[in-house]
Protein backbone atom coordinates (compact mmCIF):
# COMPACT_ATOMS: atom_id res chain seq x y z
CA UNK A 1 0.00 0.00 0.00
CA UNK A 2 1.03 3.61 -0.68
CA UNK A 3 2.31 5.60 2.29
CA UNK A 4 -1.05 8.16 1.53
CA UNK A 5 -3.41 5.84 1.83
CA UNK A 6 -2.15 4.34 5.00
CA UNK A 7 -1.48 7.97 6.04
CA UNK A 8 -5.45 8.92 5.04
CA UNK A 9 -6.84 5.43 7.16
CA UNK A 10 -4.75 6.34 9.88
CA UNK A 11 -6.34 9.59 9.81
CA UNK A 12 -10.01 8.53 9.10
CA UNK A 13 -9.97 5.86 12.24
CA UNK A 14 -8.50 8.51 14.64
CA UNK A 15 -11.03 11.29 13.47
CA UNK A 16 -14.17 10.00 13.17
CA UNK A 17 -16.54 11.78 12.52
CA UNK A 18 -19.60 11.05 13.96
CA UNK A 19 -23.28 10.44 11.91
CA UNK A 20 -25.50 11.74 14.62
CA UNK A 21 -25.67 15.32 15.58
CA UNK A 22 -27.53 16.56 18.53
CA UNK A 23 -29.75 19.79 18.94
CA UNK A 24 -30.26 20.74 22.55
CA UNK A 25 -32.24 23.26 24.10
CA UNK A 26 -34.59 23.90 26.75
CA UNK A 27 -38.50 23.82 26.76
CA UNK A 28 -39.23 27.33 27.23
CA UNK A 29 -37.07 28.33 24.06
CA UNK A 30 -38.36 31.72 22.16
CA UNK A 31 -39.50 31.85 18.90
CA UNK A 32 -36.30 33.35 17.19
CA UNK A 33 -33.57 30.92 19.17
CA UNK A 34 -36.12 28.08 17.60
CA UNK A 35 -35.82 29.07 14.29
CA UNK A 36 -32.09 29.04 14.70
CA UNK A 37 -32.12 25.37 15.77
CA UNK A 38 -34.36 24.51 13.24
CA UNK A 39 -32.06 25.96 10.95
CA UNK A 40 -29.24 23.82 12.38
CA UNK A 41 -31.23 20.35 12.03
CA UNK A 42 -31.78 21.75 8.22
CA UNK A 43 -28.17 21.74 8.03
CA UNK A 44 -27.05 18.52 9.60
CA UNK A 45 -30.12 16.73 7.51
CA UNK A 46 -28.83 18.73 5.10
CA UNK A 47 -25.36 17.04 5.21
CA UNK A 48 -26.51 13.45 6.00
CA UNK A 49 -26.37 13.47 9.69
CA UNK A 50 -28.75 11.75 12.06
CA UNK A 51 -30.06 14.63 14.43
CA UNK A 52 -30.95 14.13 17.94
CA UNK A 53 -33.51 17.01 19.19
CA UNK A 54 -33.21 16.86 23.13
CA UNK A 55 -35.55 19.30 25.29
CA UNK A 56 -34.47 19.94 29.02
CA UNK A 57 -37.03 20.76 31.52
CA UNK A 58 -36.57 22.60 34.62
CA UNK A 59 -37.52 23.78 37.56
CA UNK A 60 -41.53 23.88 37.12
CA UNK A 61 -41.30 22.85 33.72
CA UNK A 62 -41.07 19.18 34.49
CA UNK A 63 -44.73 19.65 35.30
CA UNK A 64 -45.67 20.25 32.04
CA UNK A 65 -44.46 17.72 29.83
CA UNK A 66 -47.21 18.51 27.03
CA UNK A 67 -44.73 21.83 26.03
CA UNK A 68 -42.30 19.64 25.20
CA UNK A 69 -44.26 17.39 23.08
CA UNK A 70 -45.70 20.65 21.36
CA UNK A 71 -42.33 21.89 20.70
CA UNK A 72 -41.28 18.83 19.36
CA UNK A 73 -44.51 19.36 16.93
CA UNK A 74 -43.53 22.31 15.64
CA UNK A 75 -39.84 21.95 14.57
CA UNK A 76 -41.13 18.59 13.13
CA UNK A 77 -43.55 21.32 10.72
CA UNK A 78 -40.81 23.85 10.53
CA UNK A 79 -38.45 20.27 8.71
CA UNK A 80 -40.93 18.76 6.67
CA UNK A 81 -40.54 20.45 3.74
CA UNK A 82 -37.26 18.19 4.13
CA UNK A 83 -39.32 15.17 2.99
CA UNK A 84 -40.49 16.55 -0.09
CA UNK A 85 -36.77 17.10 -1.11
CA UNK A 86 -35.84 13.53 -0.25
CA UNK A 87 -33.32 15.03 2.46
CA UNK A 88 -35.47 13.49 5.42
CA UNK A 89 -36.83 10.26 5.89
CA UNK A 90 -40.93 10.47 6.77
CA UNK A 91 -41.18 9.07 10.25
CA UNK A 92 -43.45 6.31 10.90
CA UNK A 93 -44.26 6.76 14.08
CA UNK A 94 -43.62 10.16 16.11
CA UNK A 95 -42.27 8.70 19.16
CA UNK A 96 -40.60 11.10 21.68
CA UNK A 97 -38.37 9.44 24.22
CA UNK A 98 -38.56 10.73 27.69
CA UNK A 99 -36.40 9.76 30.04
CA UNK A 100 -36.25 11.72 33.01
CA UNK A 101 -35.92 15.44 32.99
CA UNK A 102 -35.39 15.26 29.13
CA UNK A 103 -37.52 14.23 26.09
CA UNK A 104 -35.63 13.05 22.99
CA UNK A 105 -36.77 13.14 19.39
CA UNK A 106 -34.57 11.46 16.38
CA UNK A 107 -34.58 12.39 13.25
CA UNK A 108 -33.14 10.34 10.22
CA UNK A 109 -31.41 11.83 6.92
CA UNK A 110 -31.82 9.97 3.86
CA UNK A 111 -29.03 7.50 2.46
CA UNK A 112 -27.75 9.39 -1.06
CA UNK A 113 -26.96 5.75 -2.93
Amino acid sequence: MDAAVLADIADCLFFQVSLEKEVRMKASIGPHDLQIKCDKVEEFLDRGNRVKITISFRHFDVQRFERGSALLQSIEKKVDHLVDRDLLEAPAEKKYRLAGRTMQYILHARRKD
